[in-house]
């Protein structure tokens, strides 16, 4: 409880001692907080995300002369978490990623500014408004890259992982990045580009990235029974498609085909294969939730063909006039 009190009242003063004078005495302080990840108490774990999530990693990398404590703070402490047993300490873990991608610095993400330059614009951008700030600028490209770097690194972790509670945490990290950086302003940090063939190749080759094997565990993975997992690839599987989609349909908008195929506007066969599937899996979950709502339990007999259904009609006139007077024939015998 006293180290949890303790790192609530750094995370007040920390980044104000970092830029002041005794900024060394605030240094001296960074070694340790790395090493409370391995405390046993969640809120501990928590408190010390909330802190790095909101650490202004230039001012660190101007007074440590390099990125090895940033480094070390994404990858030995906030990505190593998105893999704790605790759902509380994912969450904290995945928050802290998403606030700290704008406060992380690397050099060659800053278009050859130095790092006072760069502390400077950063400063306008926090006390400027519109539209004399640079936040509404797509081409951001410091956030962008940072961006790049921690979803491939969520990504390589997703795919090496063992661990359900690894998995779910980088489904849950992805799905939080992917909401407050959308793939369709940040294309290049998402991967999503339009794979263009030679002209003497008849095939597209695949663009779609992160999406198919999101779409591949939603539609396979057992990890996706729990609801929690399966909102969030919903949310990242809609965001990663309205990048690509939006990219696709913008380079063959002069284009004109008349291909009668579904989703033939997409140029990339893969995207729309994908396509296809994740829409069949939500019409899947529409059905679902109808039957939920209306209280309507699904029919164990299997339901009967309309062939079978079908009345029974004579397959000439000839046989029909006969029918009708065997018909009138027996009625006749029971009057009597």
């Amino acid at each position: 409880v006293c180290v949890r009190h303790s790192l609530a009242g750094l995370s007040c003063c920390l980044d104000h001692l970092l830029a002041s004078n005794d900024h060394m005495t605030a240094a001296v302080v960074l070694p340790v907080l790395l090493r409370l990840s391995t405390n046993p108490y969640w809120l501990v774990k928590v408190k010390l995300l909330e802190l790095l999530g909101e650490l202004p990693f230039l001012h660190v990398h101007y007074l440590s002369d390099g990125c090895d404590f940033q480094d070390r703070a994404l990858h030995s402490v906030m990505l190593r978490l998105l893999g704790d047993d605790d759902t509380r300490v994912r969450k904290a873990a995945c928050d802290a990623i998403a606030r700290a991608t704008q406060h992380m610095y690397y050099p060659s993400d800053e278009n050859g500014q130095d790092i006072v330059n760069s502390s400077t614009f950063r400063l306008a951008d926090s006390l400027l408004t519109g539209p004399f700030d640079r936040k509404s600028d797509r081409s951001n490209s410091a956030v962008e890259g940072t961006l790049s770097r921690i979803v491939s690194s969520i990504t390589k972790l997703m795919f090496q992982s063992s661990s359900k509670h690894l998995t779910a945490g980088c489904c849950e990290a992805l799905c939080i990045l992917s909401v407050q950086y959308p793939p369709a302003l940040y294309t290049r940090a998402w991967h999503c580009y339009l794979a263009r063939p030679p002209a003497e190749s008849k095939t597209f080759p695949s663009a779609t990235g992160l999406l198919g094997t999101v779409v591949a565990m939603l539609t396979a993975s057992p990890l996706t029974l729990d609801l929690d997992v399966h909102s969030w690839l919903l949310v990242l599987a809609g965001n990663l498609f309205t990048g690509l989609a939006g990219l696709d349909m913008k380079a063959t908008n002069g284009d004109k085909t008349d291909n009668k195929q579904l989703w033939s506007h997409f140029s990339d066969p893969k995207l729309a294969s994908l396509s296809e599937t994740l829409l069949q899996h939500l019409i899947r979950l529409l059905c679902l939730f109808v039957r939920v709502l209306e209280d309507s339990p699904a029919n164990k007999n299997p339901t009967s063909s309309p062939v079978k259904r079908r009345p029974i009609r004579a397959t000439s006139p000839a046989k029909v006039i006969i029918t009708t007077v065997e018909k009138e024939g027996s009625k006749e015998e029971k009057a009597t």
